[in-house]
């Protein structure tokens, strides 16, 4: 027993390490020469604008590289995996043909080690869906090859035939794309584990660096978890899943992702459960463009600030406007420090937070000395730009321990509106160890210390509707000017 268990595992790890072999079915059948595997368009087939590669093993150790090439026609280079085991990245993924999109499909799943780089001339999709179709008719299929049909129409679907959709799964990796492109994610269950690095910056201009990111600077990022059959489809305003598909979880541990920059970029995120850990997800704008919109759609969402808080961001910290988070949940909580911040730094307008919750939302604070604040969702402003609305509708909604929901201004400029609906019950109660009451705020009163003599704007109003209305223990709901 003991000998049939070794080799097992010697059988395993030798196709784990069998590297880059191609299939032969549109070539030849080669095991490609490492460690820096040349893939030319002569080991795959050209069909207008799209360049398909078959492999039936894809790995890469540390150290490794896959360069693909072809001719500047190229739009797409479209790479399956049909060998029946997950690809394992711990390698760059390289392309040198101009613009060109990248999409690997592995069905058997995917995973990203700490060596993984991407060094890619458009955007990036990596899946574990069972096909791609192309335009209406053509289909590029993993699991059924011969339900294949190649087409030169670009991808326009991704789809998936069971009801257990493998993982894709990043341990300590850096993933970006170049300004403006998308990077996307879309599979079974996604796990993002990493380690914090540091912490960088002040009140209200701040940065956490993580050994796990997603970056697509003034670009998108699509993530979909998918638990059952069904497709996904990219549009260019979000996501549209297929009736029926059931979504899997996401989990983002002590990682980032951003679509920061110049412009703020937009985040795209569906799954069953997402569940935020010490994380952060930005759509930040430093320059003149407008800040992103982060819009999450699951079913149930846990955002835990626990060591070192987590942070949803779509604000301007330029002269463009800031973006919006718009999160649609039956359950949603947030708590240890899990802030929600749509602020506006500089010239431009603080954004919008929207939030949809048809059960039951539940802020729990806690005052973070780093930040100088609590738990909650905020869309102040700091400078010239007007401060930001917030829009919550809810069938419960529970504030405690310091939690805040506030649009507040730090400056001459006018605080923006809190609109809250309640189905059932709202309940404030309690304050955070510094003293910070639990609240709802369109004010001017500094959440954090500044010289109260600079904030001169106006307050914003407070619209509260609510089955039931309990304030408890130092619960407060307020609109005040200094």
């Amino acid at each position: 027993m003991k000998y049939l268990i070794i080799i097992l595992i010697l059988v395993t790890t030798l196709s784990i390490n069998a590297e880059v072999i191609t299939d032969g079915t549109l070539g030849q059948n080669i095991n490609l020469p490492g460690p820096d595997f040349q893939i030319g368009a002569d080991l795959g087939q050209q069909h207008g604008g799209n360049l398909f590669h078959i492999f039936q093993y894809f790995n890469l150790n540390s150290l490794e590289s896959a360069t693909f090439s072809g001719q500047n026609s190229v739009q797409n280079i479209i790479s399956r995996v049909t060998g029946g085991n997950p690809s394992n990245i711990d390698g760059l993924i390289r392309s040198t043909i101009p613009n060109a999109d990248f999409y690997f499909l592995n069905p058997y799943g995917i995973m990203f080690g700490e060596s993984a780089r991407l060094d890619v001339q458009g955007s990036f999709h990596a899946t574990t869906a069972d096909y791609l179709r192309l335009g209406e008719n053509g289909r590029f299929d993993v699991r059924n090859p011969s339900d294949s049909l190649l087409t030169v129409a670009p991808p326009s679907a991704f789809g998936f035939l069971t009801d257990m959709p493998a993982a894709i799964t990043l341990q300590d990796s850096s993933l970006s794309v170049v300004e403006t492109k998308t990077l996307s994610l879309i599979g079974g269950d996604l796990n993002l584990h990493g380690k914090l690095l540091s912490i960088s910056g002040s009140v209200p201009i701040f940065s956490k660096e993580f050994t796990t990111q997603l970056a697509a600077p003034n670009g998108r990022v699509n993530i979909v978890s998918i638990a059952s059959k069904g497709e996904v489809i990219p549009t260019e305003l979000g996501l549209d899943i297929s009736s029926g598909t059931t979504r899997g979880n996401f989990i983002i541990d002590h990682s980032k992702i951003t679509t920061s920059g110049m412009g703020g970029g937009d985040i795209f995120i569906r799954a069953g459960l997402l569940k935020l850990i010490n994380s952060d997800i930005t759509g930040d704008t430093f320059g003149e463009q407008k800040g992103g919109i982060i819009d999450i759609r699951a079913d149930n969402v846990i955002l835990d600030g626990a060591e070192n808080y987590s942070y949803l961001s779509s604000s301007s910290f330029g002269s463009g406007h800031s973006g919006r988070v718009n999160l649609f949940a039956e359950q949603l909580s947030l708590s240890n420090g899990a802030v929600i911040f749509t602020g506006g730094v500089g010239t431009g307008n603080a954004g919008i937070i929207s939030i949809k919750v048809t059960d039951e939302l539940q802020f729990s604070g806690k005052y973070m000395y780093e930040i100088l604040t609590s738990s909650g969702f905020y869309s102040p402003t700091f400078g010239i730009g007007q401060g930001g609305n917030v829009k919550i509708e809810a069938d419960k909604l529970t504030l405690t321990d310091g939690a805040q929901i506030a649009s507040a201004t730090f400056s001459s400029s006018k605080s923006g509106n809190v609109d809250i609906k309640v189905t059932d019950i709202l309940t404030i109660s309690g304050k955070d160890e510094a003293g910070l009451m639990s609240g709802i705020y369109a004010s001017t009163q500094p959440l954090i210390v500044i010289d109260p003599s600079y904030n001169t704007g106006n307050a914003g109003n407070i619209e509260v509707e609510a089955g039931e209305i309990n304030l408890l223990y130092g619960g407060l709901r307020k609109v005040y000017t200094l």
